[in-house]
């Protein structure tokens, strides 16, 4: 997905993305408020900065195919998971560390 393709809409309340698609782009869901639900396919290996930032009420789970994080792509999520199992040197502990939480 572009960039940007989604930037701070305020009528998604769900997202299903579908399975063939590799990228989420930079700002792609950026300050989606009213954004709860979303439904990333097992393809996808790529979130990018910011990407679902400021979604504040959403609840995501990062599918196990995801290698590569953009700046700060779930900064104010409610509700993160991860799908993959955590795994000393498979990289995922580089991951984490760049996820900020609600408070």
């Amino acid at each position: 997905m572009d960039d940007g393709t989604f930037y701070k809409s305020n009528y998604l309340s769900s997202v299903h993305l579908p399975e063939g698609l590799r990228r989420i782009g930079k700002d792609c869901f950026y300050e989606c408020k009213f954004l709860s639900t979303v439904s990333l396919p097992s393809t996808l290996t790529t979130i990018g900065d910011n990407a679902f930032a400021y979604c504040t009420g959403a609840t995501i789970t990062i599918p196990e195919s995801v290698t590569t994080l953009g700046a700060n792509p779930f900064n104010q999520v409610s509700s993160l998971e991860i799908s993959k199992p955590l795994e000393d040197g498979d990289g995922i502990s580089d991951l984490i560390s760049k996820i900020r939480f609600a408070k």
